[in-house]
């Protein structure tokens, strides 16, 4: 499963970057400027919340991983989470189980 974890490492990261560049102004852009302050500050702090959680379940997954029946289990979960990135290019369809 490296490949798949290279993968999801890479849009995580991704996501992160996007979400640390745009802060306050992209929902701001997005609603108009009668946002209310909540609705453009949170998007980006839920992006980077889910970034560190995703990087959690992958690193429990990697310490299971030495039982060959817990292996398919995270493996399983890896998979989930790639569901998202299912439109990358670098999606493999193999992960779509």
């Amino acid at each position: 499963m490296t490949d798949l974890t290279e993968f999801l490492l890479a849009r995580i990261a991704e996501d992160e970057g996007v979400a640390r560049d745009v802060g306050e102004g992209y929902p701001r852009a997005l609603l108009g400027p009668s946002a209310h302050s909540h609705a453009f500050k949170w998007l980006p702090a839920r992006v980077l919340a889910e970034c560190e959680a995703k990087r959690r379940i992958m690193e429990e997954c990697a310490d299971l991983a030495s039982s060959e029946d817990v292996y398919t289990h995270a493996d399983l979960i890896l998979c989930a989470l790639a569901l998202p990135y299912a439109d990358h290019p670098e999606y493999r369809e193999a992960w779509r189980s």
